[in-house]
């Protein structure tokens, strides 16, 4: 699918809010984006967002599963030891 432009008119008022809230972003992540830089930006996570949840929930279980995995190896080399 080809890009697509989305033409929006907000308000000065709606424009004030979102600028306030790009500054906040810029300034957290050392970024330097516009305003259309920063609603692209959120647009492109908001696309993303419930495969991002997903790969984060897996790495999360698989890090569980490996924690618990290097505790009972320890708990067995220690237990091999005395």
């Amino acid at each position: 699918m080809a890009d697509l432009p989305v033409p929006i008119v907000l308000t000065k008022g709606c424009t004030d809010r979102l600028a306030v809230l790009k500054d906040a972003y810029n300034a957290e992540n050392g970024a330097l984006l516009d305003l259309t830089q920063w609603i692209t930006l959120h647009l492109r996570e908001l696309a993303i967002s419930r495969e991002w949840s997903d790969s984060v929930q897996a790495i999360q279980r698989q890090q569980e599963a490996d924690a618990q995995s290097a505790i009972r190896d320890e708990r067995t080399r220690l237990l091999a030891a005395v």
